[in-house]
């Protein structure tokens, strides 16, 4: 099996990007769980058969690189890169649903801002947003190099 991550930190638009995909390679949604099963999210999955033939698109917020699941059935990976203004903005608005324990905007941000993302994300392997987006970048062309010296 062949993985294309759909790969970004969290609150970037990896679940808008899963949507559009779906609608536009298999049609209409039925229902989330359609996504579910055509392009999962590793975060949400225990195994995946890796002997199947072909090659399927998967959500990722972790880290690239060797300690990620499945990297090294990796043929590719689409980034999404959201401004961290508006990454605070819907990180903020996801926890107040999440958890409403009475924090304040300001002491949201001030904390996004000083751990350079979300605290509990960056405990759970998610990282801080830079160094999310980069090792992205940086695995990823180590990748392409490593194919092409190899093939």
């Amino acid at each position: 099996m062949n993985i294309v991550w759909l790969a970004s930190y969290p609150k970037s638009g990896n679940t808008w990007l899963r949507f559009f995909l779906y609608a536009y390679l298999y049609g209409e949604i039925e229902n989330s769980n359609d996504i579910a099963r055509r392009i999962p999210d590793i975060h949400k999955i225990r195994d995946l058969d890796l002997n199947a033939d072909g090659t399927v698109f998967m959500k990722t917020h972790g880290f690239c690189g060797s300690h990620h699941r499945y990297i090294k059935n990796t043929i590719g990976a689409i980034y999404i890169v959201r401004h961290p203004r508006d990454v605070l903005l819907s990180s903020l608005n996801y926890c107040r649903m999440e958890d409403d324990s009475g924090f304040s905007d300001k002491e949201f941000a001030d904390e996004f801002i000083e751990n350079l993302g979300v605290l509990k994300w960056k405990k759970v392997g998610m990282g801080a947003w830079v160094e999310n987006v980069n090792s992205w970048q940086s695995g990823m062309k180590k990748s392409v190099a490593y194919r092409c010296r190899a093939g």
